[in-house]
Order: C-alpha cells, then sequence, then structure tokens
C-alpha cells in the first residue's frame, strides 16, 4: 500500500516540486519528499497529493484546464495547479 505514496513523494522530490495535501493524512509522503506538508490550496506550480478515490472531486473544483494529473499509483495522485490566466505552470 506505500508504493504508490512513496513514488509519489520521491518523485516531487526529484522534480523539487512543493507539495500540498488534499483531503488526506499521509505523514509518510513527507518523509519521503523530505518536506514539510501542509493542508493549503495549491498555488500555480505546486503538486498536490491526492487520494485517487478523491482525484475526480479535487479536478472537479477548479476551473476547467487549470490542473493536471502528473502521476497516478494507487491509491496516490499527483495534480499540478497551472496558472489560471494562461495554462502555464
Amino acid at each position: 500500500m506505500q508504493a504508490g505514496p512513496k513514488a509519489a513523494a520521491l518523485l516531487a522530490k526529484e522534480q523539487e516540486k512543493k507539495l500540498v495535501l488534499y483531503r488526506v493524512y499521509q505523514p509518510s509522503v513527507s518523509l519521503y519528499s523530505e518536506q514539510v506538508i501542509r493542508k493549503e490550496a495549491a498555488q500555480p506550480g505546486e503538486w498536490a497529493y491526492v487520494r485517487i478515490d478523491r482525484l475526480d472531486d479535487y479536478l472537479e473544483s477548479a476551473p476547467a484546464g487549470s490542473r493536471r494529473v502528473i502521476f497516478k499509483q494507487a491509491p496516490a495522485a499527483l495534480v499540478e495547479t497551472l496558472d489560471a490566466q494562461n495554462g502555464n505552470k
């Protein structure tokens, strides 16, 4: 069960991306990514750690095209928040 969260955290660490959590408590993600992760709204360029069973809810809670799925491996997903004005990172 830890394979998805660990892989997600290591990818964020490798890409030097700040992570935020969406409706989840997963301390191991903080450990593997070597960063303090907060439960807050993701800003453009940041990645949100989301459980796959909440992914559709997370994607639908923002304007179309403002979020992009970067990674999916059960039970974890990483979603990048794009710049709302031009769709860029």
